[in-house]
Formats: structure tokens, sequence, C-alpha cells
């Protein structure tokens, strides 16, 4: 859950692999490619150095429904995303079992609870898990090279197909399958599919991810954008571990996988 959140943004869910041609609604339909832009320009409106947007922060609470491999106790767990340009950042949800938050203000960074990381971090080491921290690593800015004129073009590296409205709660939803043009794909080493049901607001309910042989269904709760978030955002809480960026990239490669220790020789 925390993986995802994290990579979370992207990061921003039905079954996507071999839907029906019945549900495909006619591709003369209008607004799916517009309806697609107002989804995701917000999302690179906080994230652009150069956007005139006032948005320069947002929060979203997400709500696991279904993924590959998901223990039974997890389903419905909850996860949150916090971000504000350009350095400011908190996620959390349930990793091994445990709820993980993460924290970060400019270079200084923490995560809780420090009663659950330490023992992570010592397993790590103790099985040769763990990639030597690396004292050069900093962390750079949440920004893209991007001004408002680059954004309006954007969505269009982008196939977006629309299927028949489905209810979600009662009220029914347009929803869109969304996934990057084949070439775009390949020049990113890999592609994936987005599913996302849309409410009459124009706000998406529901989120799913695919990707090769990994599927991930949320119910998107909470999704606000703002100027900024308030201060306590990002002030630790309870029992917290503080990490220099060296050994933040530590604890992202065991939560989310990546870095492989080295052996010795």
């Amino acid at each position: 859950m925390l993986r995802v959140c994290a990579v979370a943004v992207l990061w921003m869910t039905g079954t996507v692999q071999g839907a029906e041609p019945s549900r495909i609604v006619s591709a003369q339909k209008t607004g799916k490619y517009e309806l697609w832009g107002q989804l995701f320009t917000p999302f690179l409106q906080v994230l652009s150095k150069e956007s005139s947007s006032p948005y320069r922060a947002f929060q979203m609470e997400l709500r696991l429904e279904q993924m590959t491999g998901l223990p039974t106790e997890l389903a419905g767990s909850k996860g949150f995303l916090a971000l504000q340009a350009p350095d400011k950042l908190r996620v959390s949800g349930p990793v091994f079992g445990h709820e993980i938050t993460i924290g970060r203000q400019g270079q200084a960074l923490w995560i809780s609870p420090k009663t659950q990381v330490e023992p992570l971090l010592e397993s790590a080491a103790k099985a040769g898990r763990l990639p030597a921290a690396d004292s050069k690593y900093r962390l750079g800015d949440f920004n893209l090279p991007f001004t408002d004129k680059h954004l309006a073009f954007l969505p269009a590296l982008f196939q977006v197909r629309e299927y028949a409205a489905e209810p979600v709660d009662g009220v029914d939803c347009r929803v869109l399958e969304v996934e990057l043009l084949e070439e775009v794909g390949k020049m990113l080493g890999g592609n994936w599919k987005l599913l996302i049901w849309v409410d009459p607001r124009q706000k998406p309910v529901r989120i799913q991810l695919d990707r090769k042989d990994f599927q991930a269904l949320f119910r998107v709760d909470k999704l606000e954008f703002s100027g900024a978030l308030p201060k306590e955002t990002w002030v630790e809480t309870g029992d917290f571990l503080s990490l220099d960026p060296s050994r933040y990239g530590q604890m992202l490669d065991i939560l989310v996988g990546g870095r492989k220790a080295k052996k010795k020789k």
C-alpha cells in the first residue's frame, strides 16, 4: 500500500485487461481526452516550476479494495499521501503488517514508528539486503521543467478509451481507461494502464492500476488541491526515527525494493 501511494502519484479501478467490447463507448463521443486532461493536469501543475496555477499542494486518502497478492486482513486498509512543492511529503500506509509513515521537509526526514522501523533496518543489514549508504545522496525537489504551455500537450501522450457509465455507491460514473502511447511506454521502459471512475463533479472516485502481473484497485475517499497545507502536516508524530538522506535512501530500498546490497568479495 505504501509503495503504491509513494509512487504514488503517480502518482494516481474494475478489470483493465480483457474488457468486454460491449462496454466500449462509441469513438464519436467527445470529451474523454478533455476529461483526462482535467484529472491529470492539476497534479502536474503542482509540480511545475513555472505554472501559473495557484495550487502547489495536494492531499489524498485512498482505501485499498483489491491488490495482487493482498492478504485478506489488509483489504480495506487506508493510505494517505500529501505533497507540497518543492520539497514536502508525507505518506502513510500498511507495510509488513504495520502502519508506517514517512515525512520529508527539505532534507529533514523522519519515519515512524521507530520501534517497527529499526528492526527492519537491522534485519536487512544482517541478511545482507541493505545497500551501502551513499554519503553524497541528496533529495531533489519535486518539480517538472514544464511551463503551462507544455502541460497542455502532455495528455496527448496517452491513449484514452471510454466505457459505458457504471455506478459507484449508486452514482453513475464515467469510466476512462488510460495508457501511455505504445512508443512512449517503450521509451520509459514499460507501460501501465489506469481505469478511472469519475463522478458527475469530475472527481475520481475509484482507480485501478494495472501493470504486467500487478493490479491494484483503490477507492479515492479524498482528493484536495490547495496553495499550501497546514504546517503540522510535515511535523514528526509519535515515536519517530530521524533519517539523513543517505539512510532515507536505504529505507526506501527496503520498503519498495531497488538497489541490492553488493556482495563482499
